[in-house]
């Protein structure tokens, strides 16, 4: 659970009220704010409180951006909504932090944004190149398959982790009295030449 602070006004008698709530996110603090007969004005996270999405940012692994992408790409290419998909690639999530961040992003979609505005609100999870990726795939149409190249992109890093960009490609020079052979290996991954 994380602690919000809100502003709401009361229904009833129209003032203003400072206080705070415990929920799963910032929908269901909203939720639960006018289950009390109050309407929120301002909901934030509380500052500092362990478990915060602030102080959780840099533990999400890139193995675990890399299940999420591939996930999310799965479903999406299955002909599930991108909500629903990302409801399921939620619920599957064990590290706290993203799954924080993924509920967030769901919220943000819901309310209207697109989900590459939703996820640039979260910049140290999601990079540049990422949120450009992600937006390049909703305009085109082509969702599933920039979220399978990211997860692609960033497995080759986690099996790469020099980053020379050329994992499957070698550049050799042997040199001996003199003479230099230069030698370029590429190793064809299937289906490509």
């Amino acid at each position: 659970m994380l602690t919000f602070k809100y502003t709401a006004r009361d229904s009833a008698s129209g003032q203003k009220i400072n206080s705070e709530i415990q929920a799963e996110s910032e929908k269901s603090a909203a939720k639960l704010i006018q289950a009390q007969g109050f309407a929120p004005l301002n909901i934030q996270l509380k500052e500092g409180q362990e478990g915060g999405l602030r102080g959780l940012l840099h533990r999400i692994p890139t193995k675990e951006k890399v299940i999420f992408s591939r996930q999310l790409s799965t479903l999406i290419n299955a002909g599930l909504p991108l909500i629903q998909s990302l409801r399921l690639v939620a619920g599957q999530l064990t590290n706290k932090p993203l799954k924080i961040i993924v509920n967030s992003v769901i919220n943000e979609v819901e309310a209207g944004s697109t989900l590459a505005e939703a996820m640039a609100k979260h910049p140290k999870a999601f990079n540049g190149l990422y949120i450009s990726l992600i937006a390049s795939g909703e305009a085109s149409g082509t969702l599933d398959v920039a979220l399978e190249r990211l997860g692609k992109r960033r497995r080759n890093r986690l099996q790469n982790p020099r980053g020379n960009g050329l994992p499957h490609n070698s550049f050799k020079c042997y040199g001996g009295g003199g003479n230099f052979y230069a030698k370029y290996g590429a190793a064809s991954s299937p289906g490509t030449l």
